[in-house]
């Protein structure tokens, strides 16, 4: 068996979690590989240094951080179809499936194939322009949403929102996020989306601070494209996947955001209700940050 290693690079403790379980793993004969750069932060003996992206000839990687380590590892290997398991040591982890104090455990069950893989929509984005020189159309890849938004200067976009062509939305306002399911919980939920079950595979539309009374989010079917116009905008507007990948945006650009060819696969081992996830992750902590304690 070939376990792969993610650690977020910033997080000591990470960093550290990772050279343990990578001797625990070696001690049961498990062949441990870990991203290039954590590996040769480590110095691990016989632990195998490689790209993330070669990382897609493991049998299950785990990651090590926040939420942010896990979509980012999510994206890296989306074509390899490697199953995730996700450990967290960030600040919400709403993602992941284990928290340290549960990984003793944890390591036994992966190793005796004692786990569940659940899949998780995934976003393509095209950005298609008049303004390059050449004939190129970048694509983006996102498990949470894409997002347009205005550049540095405090000033509002005009958008408008196709879906399969047809007219939707216009809005003015600081720009909208495309969301998965799973990134309903994020981004989207912040600007006053729903949440959405992973289980209902859709495509929500969210306007960021719209200057409208009447502006409301939209959920359209998975299998639908949703394109985003920009119409007007003082300065250059923003692209961003993921929060983590970004392309400048130009008026009369168009971004194509679709389903994507490929899932997100998650290691899970407990009995995960929806619903009671959300309320641990979300309202639990609303509680405790009011001076409150919940029940």
């Amino acid at each position: 068996m070939i376990i792969g290693i993610v650690p977020n690079l910033r997080n000591r403790p990470a960093l550290e979690l990772a050279k343990e379980i990578s001797h625990k793993l070696q001690a049961q004969g498990v062949c441990v590989w870990i991203e290039a750069e954590a590996a040769a932060l480590l110095q691990v003996p016989q632990v195998v240094g490689c790209p993330l992206t070669d990382l897609s000839a493991t049998d299950v990687v785990i990651s090590l951080g926040g939420d942010g380590t896990l979509l980012h590892t999510a994206r890296s290997l989306a074509e390899a179809e490697v199953p995730i398991l996700g450990v967290n040591l960030g600040h919400l982890g709403f993602l992941t499936e284990l928290e340290t104090h549960d990984l003793e455990e944890g390591l036994r069950r992966l190793l005796q194939g004692d786990y569940t893989v659940e899949d998780r929509l995934m976003l393509s984005a095209l950005h298609r322009t008049l303004h390059a020189q050449e004939e190129t159309t970048p694509s983006y890849l996102a498990l949470n949403d894409v997002v347009v938004s205005r550049g540095p200067l405090a000033r509002m976009l005009t958008i408008s929102i196709l879906v399969n062509d047809q007219h939707v939305a216009d809005y003015t306002a600081d720009g909208v996020i495309v969301a998965t399911p799973t990134g309903s919980t994020a981004y989207s939920l912040s600007a006053g989306g729903p949440i959405v079950t992973p289980s209902v595979e859709s495509i929500l539309i969210t306007p960021i601070c719209p200057h409208s009374l009447s502006a409301r989010s939209v959920l359209v079917p998975a299998n639908e494209t949703v394109s985003i116009c920009v119409e007007k905008s003082h300065g250059d507007a923003m692209l961003t996947a993921d929060g983590q990948t970004t392309a400048a945006l130009k008026v009369g650009d168009v971004v194509e955001v679709s389903r994507a060819p490929w899932a997100a696969h998650f290691v899970r081992m407990q009995h995960h209700n929806f619903y009671q996830v959300v309320y641990r992750r979300l309202g639990r902590r609303e509680v405790k940050e009011i001076g409150g304690e919940a029940e």
